[in-house]
């Protein structure tokens, strides 16, 4: 009897369908034929993108981000996003299984963010500016000249480029950086363009940047790579002005959060190359939504369904509870309206307040931290949402004894798709940055 070799491809085509135990009992099977193809990256790439991207877990930019890895890598974070997200729709209790300290003296963390399941950016008020390929642990300086001043506002905006991003930073002295970053093993950074006057970045969509004015909250400036601006106008009937919170592009409009109203631009308006000629342009909103109470720490994202796009929002109100808010188009008028909550959740039983809210990379889950004066402790909380529900509150970690519990935590980022979470918090005469590894078995660090 002859041993027939099975064709790659159709080893392909069957084997995605497999689960990870079924791969690994390939390998296990006394078939090196079977054994090797279980290995090949083309049949990895097609495992992920069937068992991972396709339900949501991984978006298109993260897996592009990371085929570059090594195989052994690529696979134990999937691995591990397989073992946290075992039920897709439900985020299981996780409990930190390992953590690394990074510590700067003089100056707090400034800004931190997770990016593409490998990456983290870091500032501190000293002045540094670092990357940090989280697998390896290694750090790479971001050669750029702040004048003396230190990022406090950040975002990284993904391009079509596999490798190539846009980072977006604001220093303290009232300027922007526009920065092209290489992410590979050997990361570079391209400084492209200094935007004078503007503060904190609310959102990127192609070669267009959105930035909250400090200088003149009642409007917002839209910036294009090449250094061209536009102003949009947030006037409403605001008692005192109010600087924008957040932002979101999605395919037909801009929305723009403020405390009190929600502002919608179209998004050809926007689009349009003519108004960035006109010098003393303002591009008014189409609509504005109006709200009956002010909402804070507000954290909006594009809803999956792109037939007919949802912007969705957690936030918080002046009576303490967290709000699942949706804007959603009417099928007649096209005019977004603001849903209500079926369900508050309060935050009271919450020690005291809540910081720091902020979306996990899945969007199925927020965080948020609190400080416990009674007991002197520091804690990350978590809130799955369920559908137009938000969970109760449940304790991912509590910080170490030793952290100034006054001063507590200052930045949070959660890329709960691989179990990874930074948080930045303050001790006397120092800054740490915290990354909390919750993955078990699989940590990513070696």
């Amino acid at each position: 009897m002859q041993l027939v070799l099975v064709p790659e491809d159709i080893f392909i085509a069957f084997g995605m369908f497999l689960s990870f135990g079924d791969v690994f009992s390939l390998r296990l099977c006394g078939s090196k034929h079977l054994y090797e193809l279980s290995l090949s990256r083309t049949f990895w790439s097609a495992w992920i993108h069937e068992n991972i991207v396709r339900v949501g877990l991984w978006s298109p930019e993260r897996f592009l981000g990371l085929l570059g890895l090594p195989q052994t890598e690529l696979e134990r974070l999937a691995l591990r996003t397989v073992c946290i997200w075992h039920d897709q729709h439900k985020l299981p209790t996780l409990h930190p299984k390992r953590l690394t300290r990074i510590r700067y003296d003089g100056g707090i963390i400034s800004w931190v963010t997770l990016h593409a399941g490998r990456w983290a950016f870091l500032a501190s008020s000293g002045g540094h500016l670092e990357l940090w390929d989280i697998l390896a642990l290694h750090r790479y300086n971001v050669a750029l000249d702040l004048k003396g001043g230190w990022v406090y506002s950040g975002l990284v905006h993904a391009t079509k480029d596999v490798d190539k991003h846009l980072l977006v930073l604001s220093s303290s002295l009232q300027k922007s950086y526009l920065v092209q970053c290489v992410l590979d093993k050997n990361p570079a950074f391209i400084p492209l363009r200094i935007y004078e006057g503007l503060s904190k970045p609310l959102a990127a969509s192609g070669n267009l940047v959105l930035f909250a004015d400090s200088t003149t909250p009642q409007t917002a400036v839209l910036a294009s790579s090449e250094g061209v601006m536009c102003s949009l106008s947030l006037l409403v009937h605001d008692t005192a002005p109010q600087l924008a919170q957040s932002a979101v592009f999605c395919e037909s409009n801009v929305f723009i959060f403020k405390s009190s109203a929600v502002c919608v631009y179209e998004h050809d308006m926007i689009s349009d190359p003519s108004v960035y000629v006109a010098p003393n342009l303002c591009i008014n909103p189409k609509h504005i939504i109006e709200l009956k109470s002010r909402l804070f720490q507000i954290q909006p994202w594009v809803g999956e369904n792109l037939n007919h796009p949802t912007i969705h929002l957690v936030a918080r109100d002046e009576g303490e509870n967290f709000l699942l808010l949706q804007l959603k188009a009417h099928e007649d008028t096209g005019l977004m309206t603001l849903s209500r909550p079926t369900e508050e959740v309060p935050i009271r039983s919450v020690p005291l307040a809540c910081r720091n809210l902020a979306m996990t990379s899945s969007c199925k889950a927020c965080v948020f931290s609190t400080e416990d004066e009674r007991h002197q402790t520091s804690t990350i909380v978590s809130c799955m949402l369920e559908g137009d529900r938000i969970g109760r509150p449940r304790i991912l970690w509590q910080l170490p004894s030793s952290i100034n519990w006054s001063a507590g935590v200052h930045l949070l980022a959660f890329d709960d798709v691989i179990g990874m979470m930074a948080v930045g918090t303050v001790e006397p005469g120092q800054g740490n940055m915290w990354l909390v590894d919750f993955g078990g078995g699989f940590s990513v660090f070696h």
